[in-house]
């Protein structure tokens, strides 16, 4: 069954008690999923995506990251060639880092400059397939989360633990801190 907000703010406030903390519980809640995903690479939260490209000069590309609002961090970006086979496999590397000795400019390459992933190309392409980790949908409608689905005692642990922390509950907080992390590691093994 898929975990929804809703039902996750139930069981969190069967623990808490506090029925009068929805907002602060909410956030909790949000905050939990996403410091759950975080805490390894898991395979689960792997997207990949194919793009379609145009160049704007001397085989330079621009994507916009806001396209992609799960986007947590790249894996890989690669040509993408309908037979399978790709002839670039594209580095990421620091703004810093795209020049070479005596200020010659690196081929095949990208990095991320605000919210535009810049790649710089030998040759032209047309669609580039984008690999990478994302967040799960934290929003009240829509709400999406593997590790919710699958495991919610850990999300709700770990949403209690802020709670009672909030609160004022130290020992209680600590407790369930403890307890979302036996869950993950549990998640680990399972990985």
């Amino acid at each position: 069954m898929a975990a929804t907000i809703a039902s996750l703010l139930t069981d969190v406030y069967e623990i808490t008690k506090r029925p009068d903390k929805s907002s602060l519980t909410t956030l909790a809640i949000k905050h939990a999923t996403l410091k759950t995903h975080r805490f390894a690479d898991f395979s689960r939260d792997i997207l990949r995506q194919v793009v379609a490209v145009s160049p704007d000069s001397d085989f330079r590309y621009t994507i916009d990251l806001t396209a992609y609002p799960q986007f947590r961090r790249f894996i890989s970006l690669v040509e993408f060639q309908a037979s399978g086979v790709s002839s670039i496999d594209f580095e990421f590397l620091k703004s810093e880092n795209i020049f070479r000795d005596y200020r010659v400019e690196k081929q095949d390459y990208a990095y991320i400059l605000g919210t535009d992933l810049i790649l710089r190309a030998s040759k032209a392409v047309t669609s580039l397939e984008l690999t990478y980790y994302a967040h799960p949908i934290v929003t009240d409608v829509g709400y999406s989360s593997w590790i919710a689905d699958s495991y919610p005692d850990i999300i709700v642990a770990a949403a209690v633990a802020e709670v009672f922390d909030a609160v004022g509950k130290d020992a209680e907080a600590k407790r369930f801190r403890v307890i979302a992390l036996q869950g993950i590691q549990d998640l680990l093994k399972d990985e």
